[in-house]
């Protein structure tokens, strides 16, 4: 699929986010994941997804504190998560690493004092999608 059919997200072409990412810069999975998901391929298909369903989100803008969102957010939440989530687990088992693997270092990675900001804002900002 080509990533110019608005709606239609990219899938491993050359210059998209498989593509780019194989060559991330060595250093564990958590840095080759962060690499990935900054890639170009992969904010692509974010802001596909995100055209895709802006219209949903249009409507949290009326809402008052102690609205209930509705179901069709949660679908289209269900179907971020499905779409890349499996996206990063695919790339970690590509690149010869587990999501259990993935997971132990990043729980190592919080608990270090010594993990620089930029590593573990991208921790938090992960986890804080489950």
């Amino acid at each position: 699929m080509e990533a110019k059919d608005e709606g239609k997200l990219s899938e491993g072409k050359d210059g998209d986010s498989k593509a780019e990412s194989k060559g991330a810069a060595g250093g564990d999975i958590l840095d080759k994941v962060s690499s990935f998901v900054m890639s170009s391929g992969f904010e692509r298909d974010f802001e596909l997804f995100a055209q895709k369903h802006g219209s949903t989100f249009d409507k949290a803008v009326d809402m008052q504190k102690g609205d209930e969102h509705s179901l069709e957010f949660h679908e289209v939440y269900q179907e971020y998560l499905s779409t890349f989530e499996g996206k990063i687990e695919g790339f970690v088992s590509e690149n010869g690493s587990t999501i259990e693997e993935f997971r132990r270092l990043a729980q190592a990675a919080l608990q270090d004092p010594d993990t620089d900001f930029e590593r573990r804002f991208f921790i938090e900002v992960r986890s804080a999608e489950h």
